[in-house]
């Protein structure tokens, strides 16, 4: 692996970077995964397929002044500051490694372990400490390379974390918990010995290179100038970070073993007129070419079995079958 040294704090630019180091053609050809651990000023991320408007307490995050980004990648949305270490690994495209969180955060876990810290990988790509959330992961691929990245909270603000997001009561019934507060800790809480943030981002350093010295890719001006051109043309753009949702009059919404699947439909003189499909599941390929599938057709459940026929739902969604899905589209 080569690390690279992010000392940027702004989050668009740094998930411009992320991208940006999947996707410029001169890392295109490396074999070696990239590696960044670095930090975020407060601010919120929203995943890939979720509805900002309802995932975020907007005049929170207004009053706070607290960006609110869209990542590329799937999951749920995550409030990070300067107290939350940011792990990053940029590799080449495997298939094994699409959804296999576990791959990525052994390392991690086992650092944890080596602070003296009960910690275990924990459902589809938490780790928890005590039966409580320390860290949460996704994943984007563009079909060559793939980004796999992700939060430790180690000295988070909870308190902000609970204020900025929204919860929904499905997701906390499911669970049984009351609150995020009660489902997420800080590392810190639970160190046999005290150290601050940047001593545990050297920590985890070591524990992922333990050799000397340590095998750094120094960006270049013109590398910070390619992502700063993504984050302007994505990550700081609205339609991107919030975009307009169309009038919906039909929602289907399931939380399953791959994770929530929200289905949104517009239906004039029984014809889908709209669909836009929100969730916390992780997928391989665009959800708006399903959505696309979906749109004119008859609100049948054998039209849209005949819409769907042939299509690999899980390069969008994970393993869930049609007759899963269409179960959810009509009930």
């Amino acid at each position: 692996m080569r690390y690279i040294d992010n000392p940027n704090t702004d989050p668009a630019l740094n998930m411009a970077l992320e991208e940006y180091l999947m996707t410029a053609p001169k890392f295109a050809a490396m074999e070696e995964p990239l590696v960044m651990l670095y930090f975020s000023a407060p601010s919120v991320l929203v995943g890939r397929h979720q509805n900002t408007f309802e995932e975020v307490d907007l005049d929170y995050a207004e009053a706070h002044k607290l960006p609110v980004v869209r990542r590329r990648s799937g999951g749920g949305a995550i409030y990070e500051d300067l107290g939350t270490l940011i792990f990053a690994f940029i590799t080449p495209y495997r298939r094994d490694n699409v959804r296999n969180f576990r791959r990525f955060t052994a390392p991690v876990v086992a650092t944890l372990q080596a602070l003296g810290l009960p910690a275990e990988l924990s459902g589809r790509n938490d780790i928890l400490i005590d039966g409580r959330k320390v860290s949460g992961s996704a994943q984007y691929t563009d079909g060559k390379r793939m980004v796999t990245h992700g939060t430790l909270l180690f000295d988070t603000d909870l308190e902000a974390l609970t204020q900025a997001l929204r919860v929904k009561t499905d997701k906390i019934a499911s669970k049984g918990l009351k609150s995020i507060r009660s489902r997420v800790t800080n590392i810190r809480e639970h160190l046999p010995r005290d150290m601050s943030v940047s001593e545990f981002r050297q920590a985890l350093l070591r524990g992922l290179f333990p050799d000397d010295p340590l095998p750094e890719l120094t960006l270049t001006a013109e590398d910070w100038a390619g992502a700063e051109a993504i984050a302007a043309r994505r990550y700081r753009q609205w339609s991107w970070n919030f975009g307009h949702s169309p009038k919906f009059n039909v929602q289907l919404r399931e939380r399953l073993p791959l994770g929530e699947i929200d289905v949104r439909l517009e239906v004039r003189k029984g014809l889908i007129t709209e669909a836009k499909i929100y969730g916390d599941f992780f997928g391989e390929r665009e959800i708006a070419e399903l959505e696309t599938l979906l749109r004119g057709r008859r609100y049948r459940r054998s039209d849209l079995a005949a819409a769907l026929e042939g299509v690999d739902l899980t390069a969008y969604f994970g393993d869930i079958t049609v007759e899963r899905f269409l179960d959810l589209l009509v009930p």
